[in-house]
């Protein structure tokens, strides 16, 4: 007859929730929060500028080698 190993079948005490307010209150997160927002602010509008300026430069190919490449990252 196999029994079953002792285990702690009460639930794991509830451990205090930190909310959103945790990163406003600490300087480490504020500051990782506007470095993560300016650098998504900024890669977004180089990708645009780049994707909606690339009609600009000529030759069919080339617009469409430049815009390969800007997707290429979207799927690695």
């Amino acid at each position: 007859k196999a029994s079953l190993p002792d285990m702690d079948l009460l639930p794991p005490k509830e451990e205090k929730q930190e909310g959103i307010g945790k990163v406003f209150r600490s300087s480490v997160y504020r500051k990782r929060l506007i470095i993560i927002g300016l650098g998504w602010f900024v890669a977004s509008f180089i990708y645009y500028g780049l994707a909606l300026g690339a009609g600009n430069l000529g030759s069919p190919y080339v617009v469409s080698l430049i815009n390969g490449s800007l997707e290429l990252p979207a799927y690695v």
